[in-house]
Formats: structure tokens, sequence, C-alpha cells
């Protein structure tokens, strides 16, 4: 069941540590424990240099049992933005946690697939997602995926972020989901878009 499992988040709070009982469950003031969050984080990972750090913030959480890391989206144009997210997961002693990237509706071959650009915006992004090659900004990105150890490799040859959606969704219980978004939705977008019967987008 996916009924009413995702709450949407733009940001996330840090506070101090919090005290676990013997499961190690959270407990909140009255003693009473609360199950841990599960956290999917999406980034653009390619422009500015905050979400890597917001990424190892979350990593943090993940160490001090303050939430448990289901997966990272990654939603920008920097080709390498998959790569570099997992040389972070990796220094964190988590190189197998999943990772998507956007795909349009052409590379996906879904058409329900929603456009990340409207190019009929002036006052939109910066620059055409057009995802040709690496862009001129973010090239700390490409850097960062070449200086440490990762599944070296361009955005294409990461999975379709719909698709790991489905995979992380189907074990984790329900009402459980936090999706912490710092980037662009186009990732969001497609997964309420994509109309699979077996898709959890049928139950948002």
């Amino acid at each position: 069941m996916f009924s009413n499992q995702i709450l949407f988040a733009g940001a996330f709070a840090l506070g101090a540590p919090l005290a676990v009982n013997a499961q190690g469950l959270p407990v909140v003031p009255g003693g009473v424990a609360t199950p841990l969050p599960h956290v999917i984080f999406e980034t653009e990972m390619g422009g500015d240099s905050d979400d890597a750090a917001a990424l190892g913030f979350l990593h943090h959480l993940a160490d001090t049992r303050e939430i448990r890391l289901l997966a990272v989206m990654h939603n920008g144009n920097n080709e390498w933005g998959g790569a570099a997210i997992s040389a972070i997961n990796t220094y964190y002693g988590r190189p197998n946690l999943p990772i998507g990237t956007y795909r349009t509706a052409a590379e996906a071959g879904r058409p329900g697939y929603h456009p990340l650009v409207d190019q009929t915006r002036p006052n939109g992004p910066r620059q055409a997602l057009s995802y040709t090659g690496a862009t001129s900004v973010g090239r700390w990105v490409r850097l960062l995926a070449e200086t440490y150890p990762c599944a070296y490799k361009p955005r294409l040859q990461f999975p379709d972020a719909v698709d790991v959606y489905v995979d992380v969704m189907a074990s984790a219980p329900d009402d459980s989901v936090v999706i912490v978004n710092a980037g662009y939705l186009g990732n969001l977008s497609n997964l309420i878009a994509w109309k699979d019967i077996d898709s959890p987008a049928r139950r948002l």
C-alpha cells in the first residue's frame, strides 16, 4: 500500500540529537518512541554547493539514527550530478544508496512526463536544461566525482528517478516517507504524471 505515504517538504530542520530507546527509535518528550522518518532527497547538485552540504547533513542525521536515508534523486542539468552524489554517499559509508536521475519524456519513453523547463516563461531557470553535456557552472561537481571514489558515470547511466521512487517506496512503511526537495520539480512531476498501474503515483 502506498496510500497517504508521502509528505513533501522543502526544508529539513536540524536540531539537537534525539534520545533513543533500546530499539534505536527516537523518543520525544514524554517518553513516546516515534518511527524514524524515511527520507528521499531531491537535489539539483550542479550549481551552488549548498546541496552538497545539505546531503552531508542528511547523512549525519542518518548516522545519528534520526532519519533513515532511502535514496537520493538528481533533478538538475549537470551530467555529473549523479556521480557527485555517489561520491558524497560513498564518503559517508553508503556507496550503495540508490540514486535516480531526471529523464525527459523522449529519454524515458513515457509521453506523460512533464517538461522540466517552460520555454515560454522569460523569468524561468537561468539556462535551458538541454542535457547536452556538463554545464558551464558547477564545474566543482565533476571535479568532486573525479577526485573521490564513486560510481563515475553520466546522467543517463543512472536509473530513472521514477523507477527508483517505485522501488524504494514499495518497501517503506505507509506514512513514513518524507521527500526533501532542494532543486527542480521535474522528478516529482514525472512521478505524479506516470500512470503505470504499478506506480505509487496513482495513489498520491
